[in-house]
């Protein structure tokens, strides 16, 4: 895309971007073509979809408008783009000491962008064709009175937010009323770093091999001697400390030259540890990089810590500028998270500066491709409960023991897994995961304190499934609720903490690439799910039986003071599992379904607290040994709730004739209340 003194001219430049695709090299789009001198233009070869096109041209205020592409369209008539002038902003652009030029390289586009990102307009840029140089700038059709933010870009993704205001130096952004001369400060940011993690498949003295790849938006200094060593990494990046387990250490890659590469830009090591125990290790990449902070002579110092869990498959550490957006992706895998402008806000609602970086993470996590039989799903349902917490980020850990509780999976310490019957509820299973109804890599997005899981903008999810040989129109993107009260699926529907909601806002199913896409409003946990449930939980008590399927039961209000609760069937036939009845005390007399053996009621007083809280069912045998933990998540208060038991123990082992006692807990209360259940056969 031309960004020159002669851009559009004598006609338009004429940008596109697919709704959803993020675009890579210009904040617009990465599709452009030159309209020819009377202003027509044809665009060819477009995929169906909805575009966003932008007509720009010198003088003129770039023209925003969007076209759908069906399928079984052969030419698409827009009709007429009008361009409208507007005022003029125009200026020097010089670096902090007052020189220049300024290099090509380190702006490649100036944009003024509205807070909203309602507009977002570029500059054309004063060039030296000859020595490739920058000195000035000229954004054209900007309106009066409204409040722009400067910002320049380049090619390797960094932002840079030149401090000059106007009218003031107080004022918020840039806001003209006619036309101004700015004159512009080119200062250097702060480097960003990115870090890129895996398993790499192989082993070094009989432990697993970890891949590192930091990628900086400014090269490493190469000024001294030290700096210039072949050994120089070994100062750069270390390790900080290990869990579990001590002894690790760090090497050179045997299929790169040097660690650091030519450009200085990225450096890649792997990471050996040196016990079978170690969980967790945490790696710090320090280095003075060639930026220059500010006017000074001090260069900026690239300070980088992650942490990184030896469970997982796989890590993205990166940031992601308000004003442009970004995919994320773990290398090697076919899953991708597409995250569009103004996509973030504060953790009280309001809106982020458009200039403002945002850190972003990916983590992935069990993968079912190497799934067998005896391990259902992934190779991480195969770790106890205890294994899970130490080898995985709490989230996934969670979200995992959450999913192996809905699909009925007992795992015995020495790793043994024994199956249930599947996610309760769920669609037929797929024929090559036996057993199993979890059919992708668990992947995790998170952010920083401060920064609101809501998404101001939906973002688009790609995840990459492993059966081939499953009905794909019972595969659906589920996610995780890890918070300790309701969340709502995009389509609105309520999901119980520490349950799974289905997303299926602007499904995309691609069986020839084996993906699923949606978009969705939040960041959490996702997975794909052989099921077409609404809601899955842990506890079994799905709702109302129905022809559209299993909804979570609407109960009615309790206005007792204690706790209540007892089971039925009791007795009742640990054996036999799987039976319907009618739910009294819900919101209408509903017939319910369980796949269990006995049903639980309980009743959560309203003086318990106002919201939800977290509720256990521990069942014991008459020695006052524990048999088995029910975790029925997080419940509202004031209200019924059912809950069950399939009649197994821990160890996924039916449980012998006699009498129980099953006593109900609240989390943070010491109010319990126990009842007597009786097995018989």
């Amino acid at each position: 895309m031309a960004t020159g003194d002669q851009i559009g001219f004598p006609g338009a430049e004429i940008v596109a971007n697919k709704v959803g695709d993020i675009p890579i090299d210009n904040p617009l789009g990465d599709i452009f073509i030159q309209t020819d001198v009377d202003g027509t233009f044809t665009m060819s070869r477009l995929a169906a979809g909805t575009y966003d096109f932008y007509a720009i041209s010198l003088g003129y205020a770039v023209k925003k408008f969007t076209v759908n592409v069906a399928s079984t369209d052969t030419s698409k008539d827009v009709g007429n783009v009008q361009l409208e002038t507007g005022l003029e902003l125009s200026g020097t652009i010089r670096k902090p000491d007052g020189s220049y030029p300024i290099s090509e390289t380190d702006i490649s586009v100036l944009a003024a962008a509205t807070p909203d990102f309602s507009e977002l307009t570029i500059a054309s840029l004063r060039t030296n064709p000859q020595t490739s140089t920058i000195d000035g700038y000229t954004l054209a059709g900007l309106k009066s009175g409204t409040t722009y933010q400067l910002l320049m870009f380049n090619h390797d993704g960094e932002t840079i937010v030149p401090p000059e205001h106007y009218p003031s130096s107080t004022s918020l952004g840039v806001a003209i009323t006619t036309d101004t001369t700015l004159n512009l400060t080119f200062t250097q940011s702060a480097p960003q770093i990115l870090v890129k993690a895996k398993k790499t498949g192989t082993q070094s003295g009989g432990f697993d091999q970890y891949r590192f790849e930091f990628q900086l938006t400014q090269a490493l200094r190469n000024k001294t001697i030290a700096e210039k060593s072949d050994d120089y990494w070994q100062s750069v990046v270390s390790i900080l400390s290990e869990t579990g387990g001590t002894g690790g250490a760090l090497s050179a890659d045997p299929n790169e030259t040097n660690p650091i590469d030519p450009s200085r830009k990225k450096l890649i090591v792997l990471y050996t540890p040196g016990s079978a125990a170690t969980t967790k290790v945490r790696l710090r990449l320090r280095a003075p990089t060639s930026g220059l902070e500010g006017a000074s002579t001090s260069y900026y110092v690239a300070n980088f810590t992650c942490d990184y869990y030896l469970g997982l498959a796989g890590q993205k550490l990166g940031s992601i500028n308000m004003s442009r957006g970004d995919t994320l992706a773990i290398e090697g895998d076919d899953s991708s998270f597409g995250i569009p402008p103004g996509a973030f806000k504060e953790a009280d609602g309001t809106d982020l500066d458009v200039s403002s970086t945002v850190s972003v993470g990916l983590q992935k996590a069990s993968d079912v491709a190497t799934s067998t039989t005896t391990a259902l799903g992934a190779p991480a349902f195969s770790l106890t409960d205890s294994e899970l917490d130490e080898a995985m980020p709490p989230v996934l850990a969670r979200a995992m023991k959450s999913m192996r509780e809905i699909q009925g999976v007992q795992v015995e310490p020495s790793g043994r897994v024994m199956a249930a019957p599947g996610i309760k509820g769920a669609a037929s299973l797929a024929t090559d995961v036996t057993g199993a109804n979890v059919l992708s890599a668990f992947y995790d997005l998170f952010l920083p304190a401060g920064v609101r899981r809501q998404l101001a903008k939906n973002a688009t999810v790609t995840i990459f499934y492993t059966s081939s040989t499953a009905d794909t129109s019972n595969m659906n993107v589920y996610f995780f609720n890890d918070t300790a009260a309701d969340m709502l699926t995009t389509s609105g529907a309520t999901v119980p903490a520490g349950g799974y909601g289905l997303e299926a806002n602007g499904k995309v199913l691609n069986s020839d690439n084996n993906t699923i896409s949606v978009n969705v409003n939040h960041f959490t946990t996702f997975v794909v799910v052989n099921s077409t449930e609404t809601i899955l939980t842990s506890a079994s008590i799905l709702g109302s039986v129905t022809t559209a399927g299993l909804t979570v039961p609407s109960t009615t209000d309790f206005t007792g003071s204690e706790l209540e609760a007892f089971n039925f069937p009791n007795p009742f036939n640990a054996t036999a599992r799987g039976f319907t009845f009618s739910g009294t005390k819900t919101s209408g007399t509903q017939t319910l379904a369980t796949t269990g053996s006995t049903a639980i009621r309980f009743a959560l007083p309203s003086n318990l607290g106002a919201g939800s809280v977290r509720v256990t069912c521990e069942i014991f045998d008459v020695a006052g040994d524990l048999v088995k933990r029910l975790d029925f998540a997080s419940r509202q208060t004031g209200k019924y709730h059912y809950g069950d038991w399939d009649g197994r123990n821990e160890n996924g082992e039916t449980v012998a004739s006699g009498v129980y006692i099953g006593r109900i807990s609240i989390e943070g209360s010491s109010r319990t209340k126990t009842f007597k259940m009786a097995v018989i056969k």
